[in-house]
């Protein structure tokens, strides 16, 4: 299993605050971005994790040179991670991965830069299936935030998962 993948195993071991990745922890494909770096809050209902953006990721160089910006979608990616750790700690059976369906309302307020550490949190709209669930896509809804000590960068009011692989699966 690639390294970029988020197990059900590390799931299982995030069981309270301030709980750090396993040693090594998951890290991006070459290329993909960012990963979950620390979990700080983890239940069956939502989820916290920070991010440190490292100034030297190769996305940087051409997002762009001058005045870098961290890409939107890595957000979404983001989120979309740590609300598949959110359905594992609720459902031990979950699968391991997920990929992100749908998005509905996200604003971007402002932009992420080199050297930030990102805040990343989301929360379960309503009591949702485990992502394994065999009836209709399984998928879990969602409402999520990308901040920074400054103030929000993302908020999405409604995101969806699924089971599947994530892009860094299918990229690895």
């Amino acid at each position: 299993m690639p390294s970029s993948t988020l197990t059900r195993e590390a799931a299982r071991l995030c069981a309270g605050p301030g709980f750090a990745l396993p040693s090594p922890a998951p890290t991006p494909a070459p290329g993909d971005g960012l990963a979950l770096d620390r979990i700080t809050g983890l239940t069956a209902a939502s989820g916290r994790a920070l991010v440190n953006v490292p100034s030297t990721l190769p996305l940087f160089d051409t997002h762009f040179q001058r005045s870098p910006i961290v890409p939107g979608v890595l957000y979404l990616q983001l989120l979309a991670d740590l609300a598949a750790l959110v359905v594992a700690q609720g459902d031990p059976d979950a699968v391991e991965s997920s990929t992100l369906r749908e998005v509905q309302r996200a604003k971007f307020r402002r932009m992420g830069r080199p050297g930030d550490q990102l805040t990343v949190s989301v929360e379960a709209l309503a009591p949702h299936r485990p992502l394994g669930d065999a009836t209709d896509d399984g998928g879990a809804a969602f409402r999520g935030s990308v901040a920074v000590p400054e103030g929000i960068l993302m908020d999405v009011r409604r995101f969806v998962v699924v089971p599947g692989p994530s892009p860094r699966e299918v990229l690895a």
